[in-house]
């Protein structure tokens, strides 16, 4: 089951063990702690969780689950965090990239539209309304100035 850890944590001082770069840690601290809720409802949780130290800001893929004794009662919490910010930048990137793409992909279309209502006719009166109505689709005027060189 997954679910929201806003939803399912309440505060409180935890002791957590945990692996760092450097080893072992075991600290108490103040958290939205999902393992009492895990401990407490007997539930599977999986959540996003995000913790900042030292002013980088990591998300985990955290996993816990009651930890049972033979006779079924809950005596603990199992947990498992997956370190997923390199996943969740990669995601917000391809959100980008995507937008951009397709931002690019309308304006394109609107110029492809404009080549085709200037080649239409040579008559700038002709096309001026509908050149202006596209082009404000891509730029946001109040006034557009059109200028025609007669070259003879």
């Amino acid at each position: 089951m997954s679910t929201s850890s806003r939803a399912k944590s309440t505060w409180c001082i935890c002791a957590e063990i945990r692996r760092s770069r450097s080893g072992w840690l075991s600290e108490k601290r103040p958290t939205r702690c999902t393992s009492h809720f895990a401990a407490k409802s007997g539930e599977v949780l999986t959540v996003e969780e995000t913790e900042t130290s030292n002013g980088k800001t990591t998300t985990y893929l955290t996993t816990k689950a009651p930890y049972r004794d033979p006779e079924g009662r809950i005596i603990g919490v199992i947990g498992v965090s997956r370190d997923i910010t390199e996943r969740k930048q990669a995601e917000e990137d391809l959100r980008k990239s995507e937008a951009k793409a397709k931002r690019l992909s309308q304006e394109n279309e609107l110029i492809a539209e404009m080549g085709r209502i200037i080649s239409s006719t040579l008559h700038i009166d002709e096309v001026y309304e509908r050149f202006a109505k596209v082009l404000k689709q891509m730029i946001h005027f109040n006034r557009i100035l059109v200028n025609t060189i007669n070259i003879e």
